[in-house]
């Protein structure tokens, strides 16, 4: 707005100084002219170059974010880098899992499904069950427990 400001200001200053050093005839009606036209596009430039994307958000108004293909794309390369990862992190804490199958929806985690192989778990001990085993996987994802499925 200041540069706008600015050169309106310098514009009209050499309109001035135009008027006085022109001499008076036809040339002096057609100098003014072009001035008056050039002055009307130094108004009007802000208003061509208006961008109206950056005063209202339509994304608020247009929920097309479902339907973009480079949210999908960008949801696999996701999943497939989280798959490893979750892999790997369950490794380390001596977890072997077979697949991890991470499910997601505009970059956000839905579902984690752990397919846990050769898992000892002594049968005479009661305390051991699915959502025990469920919490521990969670919080060594460190992800919310509502999101695991743990499958032995």
């Amino acid at each position: 707005m200041k540069t706008y400001l600015i050169s309106v200001c310098l514009t009209a200053i050499i309109i001035s100084l135009c008027e006085f050093i022109l001499p008076q005839g036809r040339m002096k009606n057609a100098v003014w002219t072009v001035v008056s036209v050039l002055f009307a596009i130094t108004l009007i430039k802000p208003i061509l170059n208006f961008n109206v994307e950056e005063i209202v958000d339509f994304d608020k108004y247009i929920d097309n974010y479902s339907d973009s293909k480079t949210v999908g794309y960008f949801d696999e390369k996701e999943e497939s880098y989280l798959e490893k990862y979750y892999k790997q992190l369950l490794f380390e804490k001596d977890i072997v899992a077979e697949k991890v199958k991470v499910e997601i929806s505009r970059m956000n985690i839905l579902k984690i499904e752990v397919y846990l192989s050769n898992l000892v778990i002594g049968e005479n001990n009661e305390h051991i069950n699915n959502s025990v085993i469920c919490d521990y996987v969670a919080k060594t994802l460190n992800v919310d427990t509502e999101k695991v499925i743990v499958y032995v």
